[in-house]
């Protein structure tokens, strides 16, 4: 009898292990199936190296041509992976400040066909503009922001968190690593609303998407970012319905580094502007009705949790800038929860 037992004891213990194997490759499928944005988050970046030649592209980074690159990462199964790209530098205001600009990475080769990046083709990379504390701080911030808009509405450009290793192929500079994000593509924010880009210069508010315009108004009032451009599409990007029925173009925003809830030093408030910091808030939207206003602060104040519980749950912010930045938005939030009679302090010059 004990011999049975015995027996029986260890064909159990072989089939866990043969389940457990099991399991965890049909995981490592799984897993390798799954969206970028659904396996790596704020408290998991995907880490990666970035392989050029530091000191060259920094020298050279006023200009807009793509440089031969490599990316090394680890797959879902652990097997190391090294594929070529093409890198460039972008931005204008971060290209003079910054030690290292904002960089496009181009992922068009035939490598991407059935890997993880499949779905990206040239990708806005953001990284921390100096090597200090402070500026990796920025930009999780920067990146947070982005994540407020995700909540508020699909008509958002998806961000993805990094860990990248910046390394040199001529061994010149050392090896630094920057928390980074990942902006979607406009191309790949248009398809998933059934929409297309457009670039039309010249239009304004009046001729956008009414209610998705009040949305990015608000929520550029949220932020404090006033470093936006409806006529000259500075920091915005148009998507229109591909229905003719729905001409309006919709509003996206992106490079958020100015806003006050970043708060970054190298930010100045717009000269044509009435403010003396990039932290005091100012409507640029268009006049709201007094039901578009109870619609629109109806949505935010039933996103305020959602809104508030991603800062919260950030690891990666030291606790001066978590702190800082929820009463900054709490101060939005106090604000629009007074109802009606806060329509007149936010937009002042629509009564």
């Amino acid at each position: 009898m004990r011999r049975i037992r015995i027996h029986t004891f260890i064909v159990f213990i072989i089939l866990a292990i043969f389940l457990f194997g099991f399991n965890a490759r049909t995981q490592a499928q799984e897993d390798a199936n799954k969206p970028f944005s659904d396996l790596f988050d704020i408290n998991n970046p995907f880490e990666m190296d970035l392989i050029f030649d530091v000191k060259d592209f920094v020298k050279t980074k006023s200009i807009d041509e793509y440089v031969d690159a490599k990316i090394a990462y680890n797959n879902a199964e652990g097997t190391r992976l090294e594929k070529n790209v093409r890198i460039r530098s972008r931005g204008n205001v971060r290209k003079i400040k910054c030690y290292l600009p904002p960089i496009r990475i181009d992922f068009n080769d035939e490598d991407y066909e059935i890997d993880l990046f499949n779905d990206f083709g040239k990708v806005k990379l953001v990284s921390k503009c100096e090597l200090s504390s402070n500026d990796e701080q920025w930009l999780i911030k920067e990146y947070l922001s982005y994540k407020i808009y995700e909540i508020l509405t699909e008509v958002s450009f998806k961000t993805y968190f990094l860990k990248i290793n910046f390394i040199d192929s001529k061994e010149k500079k050392k090896p630094f690593t920057s928390y980074s994000f990942i902006l979607e593509d406009i191309d790949e924010l248009a398809e998933r609303n059934n929409e297309i880009e457009v670039e039309n210069n010249g239009l304004l508010l009046v001729h956008l998407d009414r209610p998705v315009t009040n949305i990015f108004a608000m929520y550029q009032y949220l932020i404090s970012n006033t470093d936006w451009h409806i006529p000259n599409l500075h920091n915005v990007k148009l998507i229109k319905s591909m229905d003719p029925k729905e001409p309006a173009p919709k509003p996206v925003p992106y490079d958020l580094d100015y806003c006050g809830l970043v708060n970054t030093n190298y930010s100045v408030v717009r000269e044509s502007l009435p403010l003396e910091s990039v932290t005091e808030r100012y409507w640029m939207g268009n006049c709201l009705l007094d039901s578009e206003y109870d619609e629109i602060t109806n949505l935010f104040l039933e996103k305020k949790d959602d809104i508030i519980k991603i800062w919260e749950d950030c690891e990666f912010l030291q606790k001066f800038h978590k702190t800082s930045s929820i009463n900054y938005i709490n101060q939005f939030y106090q604000l629009i929860e007074k109802g009606k009679q806060s329509k007149n302090t936010i937009m002042p010059n629509c009564k």
